[in-house]
């Protein structure tokens, strides 16, 4: 037999695009967890028909809450005028709260569900009822064969207990179980739930061991109890909170010094209101007044002077730190001193070492003797014996050797090592790495020695470096130079120079910011400023010949006044005087001659360049460099109006200049361009001779070949120049414009 009571609910929400109305007939069973349920689904205002999917869940809550049991899903289910019916089984999931049924629903297998809103409330049915009832009213009177568990904390049995057997007791002697502790052992005692043991009034709490007080718990009003551990000669002066002694003998926390701890150990102090002060324990040591969150590890003789906050000392014998030094530590060792004001300061261990009055931020990590002078502040010793910083040399450092010196008023300078090395007065922000009697000079700030033995750097030459070696020099007032390897020179006023290696290496006089990047020998000249040589051997720049560059390679030479010029390797080439802006990419015995500016020779082998911007490229040669050879040339020059004018290798004067008793083999690209408007093309082919005396000319005819004219009054020729022994282009433009006209000319040359 099956009762149910049916419940109509409805509701609305956007189906696909389109209003869809869901209405529902819920009949729900007490026999089983499964139920049928009956809807209507409306499309628009019309029943719709069709297959569906349709989605179901449970929860607890008309909004939000929780899912009871799983989600259910019934695939293509067939709507017919609106009318539908499903089968649901969540299972168990009615215990007779409140239970609320979430829909979602889409056209078949198509995109995702639409939910509707809101969830429906689900009723019950007559069987339903009845187990409602049997839940709210308690159980019936009878016997249950099967086991029954009760597990709510509020239940409760009356009666005698007659004939119980194997029930823990819940009561001994008139009092709850929750209210006695078992000495076999307790579970449940969490303080959360009110279970302690201890007292209910304000009074101390003692714990003794063979009748003698060992441990002492002191009530104040705050709720941080103090806690005194071991001899009852420790002491808690009154009003202290949150206060611990935790053994030892003879110990002392002071009035105000509240939530301090001395751990234990004999004699210990800590003063009037050094709150938050720790003594872990030791001998005969204290933390004075005023000087709270201060702390002693141990050890024994140790003090931290009144007015020191949160100072620590870590172990150790005899270490002191003194009065308003706040924040300062020495880690151990013994007879070590931070002094008065020298606040933030480290001494790491070691002993005798010393960090003087008002050198606040200061460290010294361990060593034998050790000294930073009287307001030497944020200033390190880091390890050694006997090393020195002078009186105001703020933030320098020694950080390790013998007998260094950084001295007066040198701040912000470093010696990492070595022995008898010394930074001198006012010489501030230099270093010297390490090594052994290296000198920097007074007033020679900014300065570093890397290592090596008795290297130098002169007075006034700041900024200055030396990287290590032997016997290297920079002179007075050679400023922000540069020296590594071995005897090698930056003579005075040669500011800004670097000799990166290598030995015997000069840098002349006012030859301010060049460069020997290594090797023996080399040499860049007087006042040859902002000039290379990057290494190899015997290169030699000239003097006056600034800016100029050799790479490498042996015996290479960039002659005087030949500035801004470079030599990229190689061996024996040659720049010669005045050929500025010249280039020589590498080879051997290239040769750009006097007044080449801006020649460029590639590399190869016994190449010439004797004009202005000429790059020239041999492999070898006959008798003498640029017998046998190839040169590329770039021209230009400008038209305004109906004139004839020649291009020049510089825009200006400079030719291309055939040699005596050469012959060039030539190819001409001439492009014309105006405004953005009109646009030309040309080339020439031919060959061109100079045999001496005066006598130029073209070997046959030469051959022009107009390639494109946008206007055709434009024209070009070339011309073998008698006067100067050239080739030359002229170029004719056109009225009321102006014409850019740029030359490429390759040639095959041939001196005999």
């Amino acid at each position: 037999m099956k009762a149910s009571l049916t419940l109509v609910l409805i509701k609305c929400a956007p189906l696909l695009l389109l209003l869809a109305t869901l209405c529902v007939q819920l009949s729900a069973s007490a026999q089983g967890t499964a139920f049928t349920y009956q809807g209507r689904l409306n499309d628009g205002a019309s029943p719709a028909s069709g297959i569906y999917d349709l989605r179901f869940a449970i929860y607890d809550l008309l909004t939000a809450g929780t899912q009871q049991g799983g989600m259910l899903t019934n695939t293509a289910v067939s709507v017919s005028n609106g009318l539908f019916v499903v089968r649901l089984d969540f299972g168990n999931q009615f215990p007779g709260a409140n239970r609320f049924l979430e829909i979602g629903v889409r056209t078949n297998g198509g995109g995702g569900f639409t939910t509707l809103s809101p969830r429906q409330a689900l009723t019950p049915s007559p069987y339903a009822i009845t187990a409602e009832n049997l839940i709210s009213g308690g159980l019936a009177a009878g016997t249950y064969s099967n086991a029954v568990s009760f597990n709510n904390p509020a239940n409760s049995f009356i009666g005698n207990g007659t004939g119980l057997t194997n029930v823990n007791a819940t009561s001994v002697g008139g009092l709850a179980a929750s209210n006695f502790w078992n000495i076999a052992g307790n579970s449940g005692t969490s303080p959360t739930s009110g279970k302690f043991l201890g007292t209910l009034d304000n009074q101390p709490l003692e714990l003794k061991v063979n009748g003698q007080r060992a441990l002492r718990l002191e009530p104040n009003a705050s709720g941080t109890p103090n806690v005194i551990g071991g001899s009852a000669n420790n002491t808690l002066d009154a009003g202290l909170v949150a206060t611990t002694i935790g053994g030892g003998d003879q110990n002392i926390i002071r009035a105000g010094a509240d939530n301090s701890t001395i751990g234990g150990g004999y004699a210990n102090t800590i003063g009037t209101n050094s709150n938050w002060s720790t003594i872990s324990g030791g001998v005969v040591n204290g933390i004075g007044n005023d000087s709270g969150g201060s702390t002693i590890a141990g050890g024994n003789n140790q003090f931290i002077d009144a007015s020191t906050l949160q100072a620590t000392i870590s172990g150790g014998l005899l270490n002191t730190i003194q009065s308003n030094a706040q924040y300062s530590v020495i880690a151990g060792g013994g007879d070590n001193t931070i002094g008065a004001g020298s606040y933030s300061s480290i001494i790491s261990g070691g002993d005798q070492n010393k960090i003087g009055t008002n050198s606040y931020s200061s460290i010294i990590a361990g060593g034998h003797g050790n000294l930073i002078g009287a307001n030497a502040r944020m200033s390190g010793i880091v390890a050694g014996n006997g090393n020195l910083i002078e009186g105001d040399a703020v933030i320098a450092t020694i950080s390790g050797g013998n007998y260094n010196d950084i001295q007066t008023a040198a701040f912000l300078s470093i010696i990492a090592g070595g022995a008898l090395n010394v930074i001198g007065t006012n010489a501030y922000q230099s270093a010297i790495g390490g090594g052994v009697l290296n000198v920097i000079g007074t007033n020679a700030y900014l300065s570093t020695i890397g290592g090596g033995d008795q290297n130098a750097i002169g007075a006034n030459a700041n900024w200055s470096t030396i990287a290590g070696g032997h016997g290297n020099s920079i002179g007075s007032n050679a400023n922000w130079s540069t020296i590594a390897g071995v005897a090698n020179q930056i003579q005075d006023r040669a500011g800004g120079s670097t000799i990166s290696g290598g030995n015997n290496q000069v840098i002349q006089l006012s030859a301010i910011q060049s460069t020997i990047g290594g090797g023996v020998l080399n040499s860049i000249g007087t006042s040859a400023y902002q000039s290379a040589i990057a290494g190899g051997a015997n290169n030699v720049i000239g003097a006056n010949a600034y800016q100029s560059t050799i790479g490498g390679g042996t015996a290479n030479l960039i002659g005087t006044y030949a500035f801004q010029s470079t030599i990229a390797g190689g061996a024996m080439n040659v720049i010669s005087s005045n050929a500025t802006s010249a280039t020589i990419g590498g080879g051997y015995q290239n040769a750009i001659q006097t007044n080449a500016q801006f020649a460029t020779i590639p590399g190869g082998l016994q190449a010439q360049a004797i004009s202005y911007g000429q790059q020239a490229y041999a492999s070898g040669q006959f008798v003498t460099n640029g017998d046998a050879q190839s040169s590329l040339y770039v021209l230009r020059a400008s038209t305004t109006g109906l004139v004839t004018n020649e291009l020049f290798l510089d825009g200006a004067g400079k030719r291309m200049k055939v040699p005596a008793n050469g012959t060039w083999t030539f190819d001409i690209l001439l492009t014309a361009h105006n405004n953005g408007v009109s646009s030309a093309g040309y080339h020439f082919t031919g060959v061109i001779e100079n045999l001496g005396g005066g006598f130029i000319g073209f070997v046959g005819t030469p051959v022009k070949v107009v390639l494109a004219e946008d206007f055709a009054g434009w024209d070009a020729n070339i011309v073998a120049d008698t006067v100067n022994n050239a080739l030359t282009i002229n170029v004719t433009g056109s009225n009321g414009t102006t014409v850019r006209w740029v030359a490429s000319v390759r040639t095959a040359e041939v001196i005999n």
